[in-house]
């Protein structure tokens, strides 16, 4: 998945709130043409491409940063 390979590094230790998460998807997706899934699906394929997550009064994605957030997608600084 594009969003995958621009977006997100392994890194252990690290994790990122699955809203969070979500949330730059979303905006990559529009800044990309990308497609437009649920919450619900992409966490599916993150699980496919296992990827762990791990619930804590929220749920989180572990072993993996953002190299940008939802902001720098929706004002297309990043392309």
């Amino acid at each position: 998945m594009q969003f995958i390979e621009s977006c997100v590094i392994a890194r252990r230790g690290s994790r990122v709130q699955s809203s969070a998460f979500f949330a730059a998807f979303r905006a990559w997706s529009r800044d990309h043409s990308g497609p437009e899934w649920s919450n619900k699906r992409l966490t599916m394929e993150m699980e496919r491409r296992g990827y762990e997550r791990f619930t804590s009064n929220v749920v989180w994605w572990v072993g993996i940063e953002l190299t940008a957030d939802a902001k720098a997608f929706a004002h297309g600084s990043k392309r």
